[in-house]
């Protein structure tokens, strides 16, 4: 009797959401965090990818608001000083990392909106990133 057993690595990935409280000033910036958190069942190498959002436009990150029809740009970084922007382009702007064991790892998103003129209306505006899990 042959008996054979495959056991293959299994990842998932969830994030948190990145919650921007921003207050209609001149030349106002903010910031926000979110958490990228993964499951994997074993040793794996691994690299999450984050989409442009489903609002980008000319390869730029913007929320949206649809009642008043405008729009807020912003962006995602892999690091504090928001000098890494995180991107989709495996091995260039991707954040990639390695599980020695069966385990779990976080890593921050770090947002900005850079800032903004008085002529910005008020609202509230929203996008949505796809996180992608490769290993």
């Amino acid at each position: 009797m042959e008996v054979t057993a495959t056991v293959t690595d299994s990842c998932s990935v969830s994030a948190s959401p990145m919650r921007f409280r921003m207050e209609k000033a001149a030349g106002s910036a903010d910031f926000a965090q979110a958490s990228v958190n993964l499951e994997c069942n074993g040793a794996v190498a691994y690299q999450i990818a984050l989409d442009e959002g489903s609002n980008a436009r000319d390869h730029k990150r913007r929320m949206v608001d649809p009642d008043i029809g405008s729009a807020l740009m912003y962006d995602i970084y892999s690091d504090p000083a928001h000098s890494a922007r995180w991107g989709s382009r495996i091995g260039i702007n991707t954040v990639s990392a390695q599980l020695d064991h069966a385990g779990t790892a976080s890593h921050t998103a770090y947002g900005a909106i850079a800032a903004i003129d008085t002529e910005s209306p008020a609202g509230t505006f929203a996008d949505s990133v796809v996180v992608t899990l490769s290993f």
